[in-house]
């Protein structure tokens, strides 16, 4: 039987060896080949060898194709509060990757502003195209986290302007001072 092969996106019609004790048998000559219908996607292709001239009968031998297995990951992440969003739409692709046209797109969607909305998962997404098929594929997504700290009011870009002094009243004078970040 043919060795196991890899999804490639293409047919893959592996050619069994084929021998008369220690002779090797000529196709074309000797026997012919025929294939199960898939050739192409994961699972099992069944080649049937017929024999010809010299030889007769026929032979079923069996080899898979094999799922790519691919490993998604983003980064994760986290920044002093600053009012703008964190995002990091890098994704690093490893493993056997993807075959050429069937994805496109692949970025990683997370993004957070403020402390309040707490770790955010910096998900994963990719565009499917026409002859991507999910069951070629083994998906192994690591998914980062991004969050926001809060901003100290020491930091040197933060401003406390004390109140004006003010004449006794008589009344409680609670002064606010003005914060101001930038």
């Amino acid at each position: 039987a043919p060795a196991d092969v890899k999804y490639s996106g293409k047919s893959q019609q592996q050619k069994p060896v084929v021998k008369d004790g220690e002779k090797v048998l000529e196709e074309s000559k000797d026997y012919t080949l025929s294939y199960s219908e898939n050739t192409t996607n994961v699972g099992t292709v069944t080649v049937t060898v017929t024999g010809k001239g010299n030889y007769s009968g026929t032979k079923e031998v069996n080899y898979q194709i094999t799922k790519r297995q691919v490993k998604l990951t983003s980064e994760g992440g986290t920044k002093p509060y600053d009012g703008t969003a964190l995002t990091k739409p890098a994704v690093t692709v490893s493993g056997d990757g993807f075959v050429e046209g069937e994805v496109s797109d692949i970025k990683a969607t997370g993004s957070v502003t403020t402390v309040s909305e707490g770790k955010v998962t910096n998900t994963i997404t990719f565009t499917k195209k026409t002859n991507y098929k999910d069951g070629n594929y083994t998906i192994d997504k690591d998914e980062g986290k991004l969050s926001i700290t809060a901003k100290a009011v020491t930091d040197k870009d933060m401003t406390v302007t004390a109140p004006a002094d003010v004449k006794y009243s008589g009344k409680s004078q609670q002064q606010k001072p003005v914060v101001k970040d930038g």
